[in-house]
């Protein structure tokens, strides 16, 4: 237990800046820094909050002196600010060591805090994540919390439970005078439910901000990443750039599950997006020509997704299926629905055999981007080797755009589509029980637009997961 009634001391800077800040708390914090600093004149309550010029040891010396309670740890504290030479600031320590203060335990400030009621737990625990924040988004968390925006929801909710247990109580205490019971006893009980439902849901994206993740696997169609590798400029993480094409998003949650389960990574990230403007001028139409669209020409999507991938969650990817590339031949940029159909065919064939499972085995099957074109070809494929996919399937190129209207010809394309459509509908929908079970296989057309000028035909590719939200978590 630590003694809260003696007199500590330890820099609050770490040494070797150009200036390192030495903090005094205890009953004896003026008496002491007056022992070791010197100014034309001394450290008193009259100049409380007002820094000082003087000199500490050898060395000229700042010093400002903040009288209970009005300080960090509610005690009196002193500190003293001096060059920061490594050696300056060990002899000004050892000289504070030695004129009656004793050296302070990790975090022993922000506990006095605590303890003369500066701060509360959820406070004093936001100290530490303050100090620690990796990135912007983490600090503005923190500092939000250092605030006391999480501790003014506990308190409120706690005021509501007393509230609730004074009404229970006084009827369990009294039957016999048959209170009548407040009629918005239900509609509390209710409002405390979903406040801690809200709560619990922000548990795991705090964690992550606080801890981080171990890797960030991200794609996108512009050449190179582009839009992917300058995004990861501000996160400062460890980052493998992907490129399936409309596959990305279902190649990057494999990668990611395969290396949380593998033990590689504890939380990694998987993130997808496309762009309209730059993927239609790089593959397809030079839209400023004003080119008319085939009616098999898809419509690539402004729109991006990302799902964390860890050891706990209440969705679970159970299985996956790597894709093998297939070519059956099509040259056509506008009819990649055609170029991926036989690929996803291909996966969703090789994962039904080799679990020894079928369509009427899972609550949906959703692909993405196939589109009308591609989505057509698929479920005429499956047909033809007696697999009728038709009453639980659908495709995300389909679901993102109301075709009727708006003008995008077969529907959606871009790897975004599906990162959207998963992370913002299905996912979502699994969560509040919707789905339980669920194939998703996002399908890719690896094309360039120098290979296809030259004559070159589309390559396919397509990934599968299966997602489930019960059972025992895997990722």
């Amino acid at each position: 237990m630590m003694n809260t009634s003696d007199n500590i001391a330890a820099p609050a800077t770490g040494i070797g800046g150009a200036i390192s800040i030495l903090r005094i708390s205890g009953p004896d914090a003026l008496a002491i820094g007056n022992r070791v600093w010197h100014g034309k004149t001394p450290l008193s309550p009259a100049n409380a909050r007002t820094m000082l010029l003087g000199h500490a040891g050898s060395d000229s010396a700042l010093a400002v002196y903040m009288k209970a309670p009005a300080s960090y740890t509610g005690d009196d504290v002193v500190e003293l600010h001096c060059h920061g030479g490594a050696a300056t600031a060990d002899a000004l320590l050892r000289l504070l060591l030695s004129s009656g203060c004793r050296m302070a335990e990790p975090g022993e400030f922000t506990f006095r805090a605590f303890v003369n009621g500066k701060m509360d737990l959820v406070q004093a625990e936001a100290v530490a994540d303050v100090i620690g924040a990796g990135s912007e988004q983490a600090l503005n968390v923190a500092e939000r919390q250092l605030a006391g925006s999480l501790s003014r929801r506990l308190d409120a909710l706690w005021g509501t439970l007393n509230e609730l247990r004074a009404e229970c109580e006084s009827h369990l205490d009294f039957p016999e005078e048959e209170l009548a019971w407040d009629p918005d006893v239900a509609a509390k009980i209710n409002a405390v439910a979903a406040e801690l439902g809200s709560l619990l849901e922000t548990r795991e994206l705090g964690a992550t901000l606080r801890d981080g993740v171990s890797l960030v696997l991200a794609g996108d169609l512009q050449a190179q990443c582009t839009a992917s590798s300058y995004a990861m400029r501000e996160l400062g993480v460890p980052f493998a750039g992907l490129f399936g094409a409309c596959s990305t998003m279902a190649e990057s949650l494999t990668l990611a599950a395969l290396l949380v389960e593998s033990g590689a990574a504890e939380k990694a990230l998987a993130v997808t997006s496309s762009h309209f403007c730059s993927s239609e001028r790089q593959f397809r139409f030079p839209l400023n020509y004003g080119g008319v669209r085939t009616p098999t020409a898809q419509h690539t999507a402004t729109a991006s997704g990302a799902a964390l991938v860890g050891k706990q969650g209440s969705i679970h990817i159970e299985e996956v299926c790597i894709g093998r590339v297939v070519d059956l031949g099509v040259t056509d940029l506008n009819n990649m629905g055609a170029a991926m159909a036989p690929a996803a065919w291909d996966t969703l064939r090789q994962y039904f055999a080799d679990t020894g499972t079928g369509p009427a085995d899972y609550d949906k099957i959703i692909t993405g981007d196939l589109a009308q074109v591609g989505s057509d070809l698929l479920v005429r494929l499956a047909a033809e080797e007696g697999c009728d996919l038709r009453p639980r399937y659908t495709d995300c190129g389909l679901m993102l755009y109301d075709r009727e209207g708006q003008k995008v010809d077969a529907g959606a394309s871009g790897c975004g589509c599906s990162a959207a459509v998963m992370c913002a509908h299905f996912l979502p929908a699994m969560q509040r029980g919707e789905y339980k079970n669920i194939l998703f296989m996002a399908t890719g057309a690896l094309m360039s637009p120098t290979a296809c000028q030259q004559g070159e035909s589309i390559p396919g590719v397509a990934h599968l997961l299966h997602l489930t939200a019960a059972g025992e978590p895997l990722s």
